[in-house]
């Protein structure tokens, strides 16, 4: 099943490509900090493609443990090309979360819960989910540009970010493409 998703909402850059009609944006300013695209792509179920994601990092790399485990900024940005109604997609995140070590969600149990919380409203066609990573901050959550809240921590932003990017992630072909190979 699909898991949670990640939704590219184009936010003004020169330099763009373009996926499923989404502009995904070469560079993105956050915290002051000028972040370059990592890799881009389209989560595929079936014949269905549910939405495009992008991943953006102050120091690009193909390694996704070093994505991973670097204390940088870093976002996952997907715009969804089909409804995500809230149960559903809390739903797939939730399970996502599930196939992580049992000491991971042990220790992040309560901050997955209130992760999975913000989505309760679920994202519509065309809406988009960023989560931004700030070292010192924390990790923010956004629909549509609103933000629902942030969670302090390193190994929170770990946890969250493995979804696509670690060991069992939401689909291999997402997880390539996010590091910048081919979907």
């Amino acid at each position: 099943m699909i898991a949670a998703s990640v939704v590219l909402l184009a936010t003004g850059s020169l330099h763009a490509r373009e996926l499923r009609g989404v502009q995904v944006p070469e560079k993105v300013s956050i915290a002051g900090k000028e972040c370059r695209l990592n890799g881009a792509g389209v989560l595929k179920w079936l014949v269905f493609s549910i939405y495009v994601a992008g991943a953006w990092l102050e120091e690009p790399t193909s390694d996704a443990q070093q994505a991973l485990a670097s204390d940088q900024v870093k976002r996952i940005e997907a715009t969804y090309l089909v409804d995500a109604p809230g149960k559903p997609l809390m739903k797939g995140l939730g399970e996502e979360l599930a196939k992580q070590p049992e000491a991971v969600r042990q220790a992040q149990g309560a901050n997955h819960e209130r992760f999975l919380s913000f989505f309760a409203e679920g994202i519509r066609t065309g809406g988009s989910m960023r989560i931004t990573y700030i070292p010192g901050t924390g990790t923010e959550v956004a629909l549509d540009g609103k933000v629902k809240g942030v969670i302090e921590g390193h190994d929170f932003m770990k946890s969250v970010f493995a979804i696509w990017l670690g060991p069992d992630p939401t689909t291999k072909q997402i997880k390539t493409a996010l590091l910048g190979g081919d979907d």
